[in-house]
């Protein structure tokens, strides 16, 4: 019955949707009379209560739809460019792999011979920060000489401790123009010292033996 309908309703050759086809299934199930009089009321009501409904919409939701639209308009341009760059990028991601394959040659040759200077010389950096600390503790050995001797009540046992190390560091690290510069104070901080003992015991008040005086 749909499909009668249909034919003589609708325009030749016209497509029927499902919503057409159970409107006119519909239809077709109501007396005339309900057709004459009651169905044009309903279909006016419906199409009243769906333009309020898309109204209400629209008023809601406007200010997105229309930021949506003006982001979504860029598309134009960016997609394009997107495509231009996945294409060059597809281009050059041959020619990276050949760079990478001939680095990791020529590295590979540089190790065989000798180390690659660069390389060569992140390795010290690395090695001189992680014995910075060391060397800062090593660099004040000199300073807390010098306050041993200069505090009022002289810590021998502290400054020949210091000292001792020094001299092991001097022994260890011959070479290492740091270390010989902090033995060089060091060796002055210990003159400075003995002279200081010297004077020391020359003062006239000291009570010492007869054979340490004349000594002195």
């Amino acid at each position: 019955m749909a499909q009668v309908l249909a034919e003589i309703l609708l325009e030749p050759g016209r497509s029927i949707d499902e919503t057409t086809v159970a409107y006119l299934d519909q239809l077709a199930g109501l007396t005339v009379d309900a057709v004459q009089n009651s169905e044009f009321q309903i279909i006016s009501q419906a199409s009243n209560s769906l333009f309020l409904s898309i109204q209400a919409l629209s008023k809601k939701s406007h200010t997105q739809l229309v930021q949506s639209a003006a982001s979504h308009s860029s598309l134009c341009q960016a997609l394009p460019n997107l495509a231009r760059r996945a294409s060059d990028l597809n281009q050059r991601v041959p020619w990276l792999d050949e760079e990478s394959e001939l680095f990791s040659t020529e590295l590979n040759k540089s190790k065989e011979c000798k180390e690659n200077s660069i390389i060569t010389d992140r390795k010290r950096a690395l090695r001189l920060l992680r014995n910075s600390e060391r060397l800062v503790d090593v660099m004040e050995i000199p300073p807390l000489l010098l306050t041993a001797i200069n505090s009022s009540s002289v810590n021998h046992s502290s400054f020949i401790d210091l000292y001792a190390h020094v001299q092991q560091l001097a022994s260890l690290h011959a070479s290492s123009p740091l270390i010989a510069s902090i033995k060089h104070e060091a060796d002055a901080a210990v003159r400075q010292m003995a002279a200081d003992l010297i004077a020391t015991l020359k003062v006239a008040n000291l009570k010492l033996a007869t054979g340490l005086r004349t000594m002195l």
